[in-house]
């Protein structure tokens, strides 16, 4: 499988009552194929935090490249803690799971 570096790209999350939450990525490392399929289910590792990070599954809902930057539409698969979550762009509001 090839190592495909991303850069620039967005993931948009929707909260349980339709709220979106988006925080930019800088650079995504992702092995396999780009774009990601719709369903497919990616374990992300958080790198560059002061903190260590447990991985994250997200199933990805879409991948579209729009106004020149991709942009990935995910849900989480399970439920993350509020700290991963803020690093997803959840603010206290959104965190409704």
């Amino acid at each position: 499988m090839r190592e495909v570096l991303i850069p620039d790209l967005h993931f948009q999350g929707t909260s349980h009552v339709g709220r979106v939450a988006q925080v930019p990525v800088r650079r995504l490392y992702l092995s396999g194929t780009w774009p990601v399929s719709p369903g497919t289910v990616l374990k992300i590792k958080v790198t560059g935090q002061s903190q260590a990070f447990p991985e994250v599954k997200i199933k990805v809902n879409s991948c579209a490249l729009r106004d020149g930057c991709w942009t990935l539409n995910y849900t989480f698969v399970g439920k993350p803690s509020p700290d991963m979550m803020g690093l997803f762009g959840y603010t206290l509001s959104l965190m409704d799971f």
